[in-house]
């Protein structure tokens, strides 16, 4: 079984108070198959780091679902760039990892953002969500992307990730359920 997932991050020069932090940065995974979605929003430097945390959460989430290929769409040319090129994913922390340790098929693929509309939509309602209740959701730490398989599943198993499942009711009305 095949499952598609779409990918974005996006990242924000918003300063924290009483800290020199100012790189907030929002992602968003979507995949259209099953209706579920995940954000967070997380310390980054730069937008394709919130991007690589949205592909790491996503293709964790296929992996656990035992799909037998999974095609990630990113509209940041740097990932599949990298995976594919002479660098062979160096600098992505352990998205190589994460794909070798999957029994599926694995491909990245470059999107233009103007077929990325949803996971953005989701990406920005992500940061939204946390500006409305003037807060982070977590303590500050020098290191909150998900560049890493330790960090990505501490904050799953800590609930930091949130995962939401769309949901049609009657006349194709969607209402959003949030999973623990």
């Amino acid at each position: 079984m095949i499952v598609n997932i779409w990918c974005d991050g996006s990242i924000r020069r918003t300063k924290l108070p009483n800290t020199k932090k100012c790189p907030r940065a929002a992602f968003a995974a979507f995949c259209a198959d099953t209706g579920h979605y995940w954000y967070d929003q997380i310390y980054a430097n730069k937008s394709s780091d919130a991007e690589l945390s949205a592909v790491m959460v996503g293709l964790l989430w296929a992996s656990q679902q035992g799909f037998n290929r999974i095609i990630i769409h990113t509209d940041d040319q740097t990932i599949p760039g990298n995976l594919y090129g002479p660098n062979q994913g160096n600098s992505l922390g352990d998205l190589r990892v994460l794909i070798e340790s999957c029994a599926a098929e694995v491909e990245i693929i470059y999107i233009p953002r103007s077929q990325n509309g949803q996971a953005h939509r989701l990406c920005n309602l992500a940061y939204k969500e946390y500006l409305k209740d003037h807060r982070f959701p977590r303590k500050i730490k020098s290191k909150w992307s998900y560049r890493s398989l330790n960090a990505l599943k501490e904050a799953q198993s800590q609930g930091y990730i949130k995962e939401v499942k769309l949901i049609s009711k009657e006349g194709g009305l969607f209402y959003r359920q949030h999973l623990a």
